[in-house]
């Protein structure tokens, strides 16, 4: 009768306890609420990593693009924009992640007319400012954020100023290659 006794207890006890289902509750409250802290900083970060991956195929687009005596005098960002995936350009603009239009600019470099090009970029939250120049800045001839330059011509980038310099909220980025 015991052995009887036992096993209808194992079977009438299918569920969680009340105690089981609050601590289970907890888990999934505490997993959910990290989500939602430090998830918004994965869509940022990725945001990160396409608009570097952009910023370098602009680069690679535009190189071969220099014409022998004139440079880049007549590249100008409706002209980049036939040469770009469409999903970036919008009317005939170049649109960056973030939704902000880029403007490209011939100019000059050490003395040489259009032998070099400016990308005027912008809308980059702060964490995604640091993280975009940090992986492509040193590639690049000079970087300005918000006006403040932090990386010039022959010199490597400024960390601790482009920390400083990427402090806003929405921040303005002018890239300059050759």
């Amino acid at each position: 009768m015991k052995n009887k006794k036992s096993m209808m207890n194992r079977i009438k006890q299918r569920g969680f306890t009340a105690i089981e289902l609050i601590i289970a509750l907890g888990v999934i409250a505490v997993l959910g609420g990290a989500l939602l802290k430090f998830g918004g900083g994965l869509m940022s970060s990725g945001k990160a990593k396409v608009n570097s991956d952009f910023i370098g195929m602009l680069v690679s687009t535009t190189r071969p693009l220099k014409s022998p005596g004139v440079g880049y005098a007549n590249l100008t960002s409706t002209v980049v924009a036939g040469y770009i995936d469409e999903g970036f350009v919008s009317g005939g603009t170049i649109i960056n992640s973030y939704g902000s239009a880029l403007v490209i600019t011939p100019v000059s470099f050490a003395g040489v007319p259009n032998n070099a090009l400016s990308i005027a970029d912008g809308l980059y939250p702060s964490q995604d400012c640091n993280k975009t120049i940090s992986s492509i800045g040193d590639s690049m001839l000079s970087v300005t954020v918000n006006g403040t330059s932090v990386k010039a011509s022959g010199s490597p980038l400024n960390k601790a100023t482009l920390q400083t310099a990427c402090s806003a909220t929405s921040n303005s980025v002018v890239w300059t290659y050759n």
